[in-house]
């Protein structure tokens, strides 16, 4: 199944080599839209020897996920528990684990996860995907293997979505919209209606094309759903980046200061949103600015 997955060819070589080896652990780390959580579930089906669709359903697979953009220690204390359970088959591995945007994992939570680690059953690998890098602790990096999602060339990306027999100026404006990130890409194109960062996607060009106080009626709707609201101003920054590049393109000045003002923007709004700022005022500021 890897070998019908577009990924960099490096990487794909390293994780034929995890499934080969005696490691555990592996952690893939790379940004928002790359496409991780897809790999690590094809990567799992094929350990598990089971069909990509099927895997949701399989005994065998555990697949942990952020709730209210956190993974806490109840959730490490039950993943712990299963993980004694026994497993029934005859291959080597029976049970593969996956955790999503580990860097998530609240500090206890971490710290439970480090046992798992450190002892993990030896019908057991586990699978983690991280937005970013280095943003866990140190000790559980040294507990696994680690992999970078390398991003594509422009060439490859464009090659691999018209043999999808899909239009060239389309596959060119989302792979400057996504950045080239790839599971983004294959989202947009399919239109998949539920990937959360698609709708982000899109409600982001709302609000850019929208008026100023029509922005503004929309905060307390927007403010409601924190969870989401990391995946907003990512979006957003995309689709200024994109809608820069295409300025640029053209050399329209007034429209590249225009789009660089609201990048700029965007990006000291994604920062501030870090310190868990009070989500009203901080989209107050950024839909004014815009």
């Amino acid at each position: 199944m890897l070998d019908k997955v577009l990924i960099h060819e490096q990487l794909k070589t390293r994780l034929r080599g995890f499934i080969t080896s005696d490691t555990h652990a592996l952690l893939i780390s790379g940004p928002k839209g790359a496409g991780k959580g897809f790999l690590m579930q094809v990567l799992a089906a094929e350990i598990l020897g089971t069909d990509l669709a099927k895997l949701s359903n399989n005994r065998g697979f555990v697949h942990i996920k952020p709730q209210a953009n956190s993974i806490g220690i109840d959730d490490i204390r039950e993943l712990k528990r299963s993980s004694r359970l026994k497993t029934t088959g005859k291959a080597k591995i029976r049970r593969v684990i996956l955790v999503e945007n580990a860097e998530q994992m609240t500090d206890e939570a971490q710290n439970a996860f480090l046992k798992l680690l450190e002892e993990p059953p030896e019908d057991t690998v586990i699978l983690l995907t991280e937005n970013g890098e280095s943003q866990l602790r140190d000790t559980v990096y040294s507990r696994l293997q680690r992999v970078k999602h390398l991003p594509l060339s422009k060439k490859t990306t464009t090659d691999y979505f018209l043999q999808k027999k899909l239009g060239a100026h389309e596959i060119e404006r989302v792979y400057h919209l996504t950045g080239g990130k790839i599971g983004l890409m294959y989202s947009l194109l399919a239109e998949d209606t539920d990937n959360v960062l698609v709708d982000q996607v899109r409600l982001a060009k709302e609000l850019l094309a929208a008026a100023s106080y029509e922005r503004m009626l929309r905060i307390d709707e927007i403010a409601r759903n924190k969870e989401n609201l990391v995946m907003l101003l990512f979006a957003l920054r995309q689709v200024c980046l994109a809608a820069l590049n295409s300025a640029a393109t053209t050399s329209n000045e007034k429209q590249m200061k225009l789009w660089h003002k609201r990048a700029k923007l965007i990006f000291k709004t994604e920062q501030a949103a870090n310190l868990n700022p009070n989500s009203k005022l901080l989209l107050t500021n950024l839909f004014l600015g815009l």
